[in-house]
């Protein structure tokens, strides 16, 4: 949410500082006042209203294979730790980083609010000087002696007629007259109003300096062919004060200098006012870049691939109900939307049911097909009111764990595409033991689409164009997890040998001669040097990389306690992180480092998941592994992600762990 209104502030302070650079350079000039005053109050307008807009532009394109998973057994190289469920891995916290982007947040509101409050104790103070001392004249009030200078606030004119002649002051009404009638008091309390908002944005402020102006232009114009422009030019010299911008409309306090030359300019030229028209291609150039987005939506060909998605709960068994909805009516209809979209691309869908009626487990998972999602919303008790966020859950019981996972980060990767979430995050990846995944046979996820007890995630969960862009990156995500291949190595032996000896390369639905082709073809495994130097370490790159240990069957306890010991001395540093490590079961860390005496992996991302005992990595990982203490040699693997299995192990009899 936090980055959401940060990227929203960004977009707003681009769009008026090319707004405001484009008046300066060609319109500011110009004697066409009031089509200055309109300009500068739709650009304004423009650049709040821009940002917040949001058209998405599809276009179909062949699905590429996206998460190339690697599975190493290896025994040799160390890779993985191991630890029960039961018994967490202890990783100790090198640093506690600072939430930079929540103090930000604050900051912007408390002195967003101060400038209000201000912004309301200036309104009070006109009104009120206005309201007891003003005296009704036709159509207008006339406040004497209430304010040092010769100003007006709607049709209230506050006059100081101390050193004026009768004559004199006849003009200084009529002046302010100008300003009631064209309602310039209108444009300075949406002006501060802005200001108080957009606090932080010098181009705010230039704009309020260039709207007086133009008000005062427009007036002064007026007037100067009413009165004499050499006597109207004294009087503006006589009351000179200084002034800034604010509520009311001040006689003489805005570039005294730039008035009286003003007055004495000749209009501009009428053919000049299509110049204006040039603002229209200012205008497309920032739709296209912060309103239209170009999405890409997989088209598929694989008649023989079926998703089969379960609506949770059905009939008597309501799950959630809260904001005047029930939790089993939404889940049908996310579902339904699913459904539409995988019709429209080609896949066949099976649905654990239709229609409002209670599925029994073995029901639900009886069909059968390649991958199983189930659709759910999530809901938080009222001391909690403002929670929010997809969550994407996998088993480690399932018997396709693995796969599981694949799928899992296929939906991470397609839901972070998804702009304008409005706080509806998507990177949170747990696992629970959940009966329709953990007894699925079956690739398997549970969605939890947003929380129901949160209004925001609620409205955007019940609009249908939302449905349908959610729909659309979930059948991406599944027929990117569909395309991805599987490289399976099982040789023995340091890390090097397994990767560039014996790889055995399958693909869903496809021949595996094929699959090693387009292996090939798109590079998934290269190696860049294989001389054992530490000037010339051994560097892969992949696309995806799963570690779990295998060792000698004889000697498991042992090897398996010195693994334990080597993450249990892991420590990791941070730019930010969710969750408190001993008081939740999984830890996120951001632009992370995890590093022990043997392994150093540095991600976007690193989850810790001590209940499951789970490490995974996303983004950027880079793997270092120090192979030979002797010779100090490394071998460095960089992917896209990276899953570290610790929940096995075998341990001696009577043996313990601290």
């Amino acid at each position: 949410m936090y980055m959401e209104l940060f990227m929203y502030l960004l977009k707003v302070t681009a769009c008026t500082a090319a707004f405001y650079i484009f008046y300066y350079l060609l319109f500011s000039k110009l004697t066409f006042f009031s089509i200055n005053r309109w300009y500068l109050l739709s650009a304004l307008v423009a650049s709040l209203v821009i940002p917040a807009l949001h058209i998405s532009v599809q276009t179909v394109v062949n699905a590429p294979p996206v998460s190339n998973q690697v599975t190493i057994n290896n025994a040799a190289a160390n890779i993985v730790a191991i630890a029960e469920p039961s018994q967490p891995v202890v990783v100790q916290q090198a640093v506690t980083p600072i939430n930079w982007l929540f103090i930000a947040n604050c900051a912007y509101w408390l002195i967003a609010g101060l400038l209000v409050l201000k912004l309301c104790i200036n309104l009070y103070s006109i009104l009120y000087k206005a309201v007891k001392y003003g005296q009704r004249q036709k159509s207008y009030f006339v406040v004497n002696g209430q304010s040092p200078n010769n100003s007006s606030f709607f049709n209230y004119i506050f006059l100081n007629a101390d050193g004026l002649t009768e004559a004199e002051k006849e003009q200084v009404i009529a002046h302010e007259l100008v300003h009631v009638q064209q309602l310039h008091s209108a444009d300075n309390l949406f002006v501060e109003i802005v200001k108080a908002v957009l606090w932080f944005n010098p181009f705010v402020y230039l704009f309020s300096r260039a709207l007086c102006q133009a008000h005062e232009f427009e007036v002064d114009r007026r007037l100067a062919s009413q009165y004499n422009s050499k006597s109207y030019a004294g009087l503006l010299l006589k009351l000179s004060s200084p002034g800034g911008a604010g509520l009311v409309n001040q006689f003489s306090a805005y570039g005294l200098k730039s008035r009286v030359g003003m007055l004495f300019n000749r209009p501009s030229a009428t053919a000049k006012k299509l110049c204006y028209l040039l603002v229209l291609p200012v205008l497309c150039a920032l739709t296209y870049f912060f309103v239209i987005e170009k999405t890409y939506a997989y088209n598929y060909n694989n008649s023989n691939f079926v998703i089969v998605l379960d609506a949770g709960h059905g009939g008597k068994e309501t799950g959630v109900a809260a904001n005047g909805l029930v939790e089993k009516d939404l889940n049908l209809q996310l579902v339904q939307q699913i459904k539409a979209v995988a019709d429209e691309r080609g896949i066949k869908t099976v649905l654990t049911r239709t229609d409002d009626k209670l599925v029994s487990m073995a029901e639900r998972l009886a069909p059968k097909g390649d991958v199983f999602v189930s659709v759910h919303t999530n809901w938080a008790p009222v001391n909690d009111a403002g929670a929010t966020g997809m969550r994407i859950i996998t088993s480690s019981r399932n018997l396709e764990f693995t796969q599981s996972q694949n799928l899992a980060m296929a939906f991470v990767t397609q839901m972070a595409h998804l702009p304008h979430l409005q706080g509806v995050e998507s990177f949170d990846v747990v696992q629970q033991n959940i009966g329709v995944l953990s007894k699925n046979k079956l690739p398997a996820v549970l969605l939890e689409m947003g929380y129901m007890s949160n209004k925001s995630d609620v409205q955007y969960l019940t609009d249908k164009q939302y449905q349908r862009n959610l729909a659309e990156k979930i059948i991406n995500a599944v027929i990117a997890f569909e395309k991805s291949p599987t490289k399976k190595i099982s040789q023995m032996g340091p890390v090097d040998t397994a990767i560039h000896t014996k790889v055995k390369v399958t693909f869903l639905n496809q021949q595996p001669q094929t699959a090693a082709q387009n292996i090939v073809k798109d590079t998934a495994i290269r190696v860049v040097a294989k001389t054992r130097t530490a000037a010339n370490a051994k560097k892969y790159d992949v696309t995806g990389l799963s570690m779990a240990y295998s060792g000698n069957y004889y000697d498991k306890a042992k090897s398996n306690e010195d693994m334990y010991k080597e993450f249990k001395a892991a420590k990791y540093t941070a730019t930010d992180s969710t969750g408190h490590y001993y008081n939740t079961p999984t830890t996120t860390l951001y632009n992370a480092e995890l590093s022990t005496p043997k392994y150093n992996i540095k991600a976007k991302v690193i989850k810790i998941n001590i209940k499951d005992s789970l490490i995974t990595a996303t983004g950027g990982v880079k793997i270092k592994m120090h192979d030979d203490k002797e010779s100090h040699d490394n071998t460095v693997v960089t992917t896209d992600s990276l899953t570290i299995d610790l929940k096995f192990h075998y341990l001696k009899k009577g043996s313990t762990r601290q």
